[in-house]
């Protein structure tokens, strides 16, 4: 996240801090506060911007649970098209559930107020599948593109995709905008979310991500529009300028601030350590979920520090071998 904030090409990324936890007077642990991620002023600022023939602005993820989630309702609650399940963000997916539930009420208000919102997803969504089969077809077919989609904010959500190894793109957590109110109107990358599972943490062994392991180039090569972009030299190039551009005031700062955390936080990582032990008998999630047996003889703090700091130099070597000129 701090990366993604020094990124001046993907607008709004959510701010984080560490906290302790307590519940009921009791300690629970060192967590990471997330600002969540909604479209609305002050975070992906899309709500209540309209193109002057009455369309919404978006805020999007791209989801392949997005089916399953909205199950029975028409399919307005997501949209798909290049390979992607959209689904819908802002204007609130939720309030689209609740008028579909609502327009049969006996409740005469209560009713024509659904049907108007049910109106207006309709016609936001006509739109949307539009726009994306339109900015789909651009991509795959290398044929004007950059008219439908924001290339430098897809460049910069890139970058940090694929420094942190990212399982989780070209599935979930991938997360779009295109605001209405701009002169030009967009698909714009970003913001960034959910590292959880990165930097050579997934359990491949279990059929999921099969790939992972031995995909250096993974959101090049996994990604629907990643994958098809970089057919193209120029986008290549770009983001080979970009990477140089960034490298060393943004790619190698993140060594400093994992220093810095690291520091910062000794007193509350030492109470975490308490609470959560790291043993070699009691598995951590990342070591359940580790890609190699690397993970597993680790107990110490400083020893999992060692690990992430390794993975990430080696990513930095990867990004170097193919972006610097």
């Amino acid at each position: 996240y701090l990366m993604a904030n020094k990124l001046d090409n993907l607008g709004f990324q959510p701010s984080s801090i560490f906290v302790d936890v307590y519940f009921n007077n009791e300690y629970i642990g060192l967590y990471l506060l997330c600002e969540q991620i909604e479209g609305k002023p002050g975070r992906a600022d899309v709500e209540d911007k309209m193109s002057a023939d009455g369309i919404n602005s978006f805020l999007l993820e791209a989801d392949e649970r997005a089916k399953d989630e909205y199950a029975g309702y028409q399919g307005r609650c997501y949209v798909t098209s290049g390979g992607y399940d959209f689904a819908l963000k802002s204007p609130d997916a939720d309030d689209y559930v609740e008028a579909h539930e609502l327009s049969s009420s006996s409740d005469e208000e209560e009713r024509k107020e659904a049907n108007e919102t049910l109106a207006q997803f309709a016609k936001d969504t006509n739109w949307l599948q539009q726009f994306l089969d339109k900015t789909s077809e651009s991509i795959y077919s290398l044929k004007n593109y950059e008219d439908y989609i924001d290339v430098d904010s897809f460049i910069d959500f890139y970058l940090v995709q694929e420094f942190f190894k990212n399982v989780d793109v070209g599935s979930t957590s991938q997360f779009y905008t295109i605001d209405q109110t701009d002169d030009v109107v967009k698909l714009k990358a970003g913001p960034v979310w959910d590292f959880d599972i990165s930097c050579g943490i997934v359990d491949s062994s279990r059929g999921y991500y099969h790939s992972y392991e031995y995909n250096d180039l993974w959101m090049r090569e996994r990604d629907y529009f990643c994958k098809a972009l970089f057919n193209d030299q120029s986008f290549h190039e770009r983001v080979s300028e970009r990477y140089a551009e960034i490298r060393e005031d943004v790619v190698l700062s993140v060594f400093d601030e994992m220093e810095l955390v690291l520091n910062i936080l000794e007193k509350a990582q030492q109470r975490n350590i308490q609470r959560w032990p790291l043993t070699k008998e009691r598995k951590t999630w990342v070591e359940e979920y580790a890609l190699s047996n690397a993970y597993l003889d680790i107990d110490s703090l400083e020893g999992h520090y060692t690990l992430v700091e390794e993975t990430l130099s080696e990513r930095l070597a990867i990004l170097d071998k193919e972006y610097l000129r």
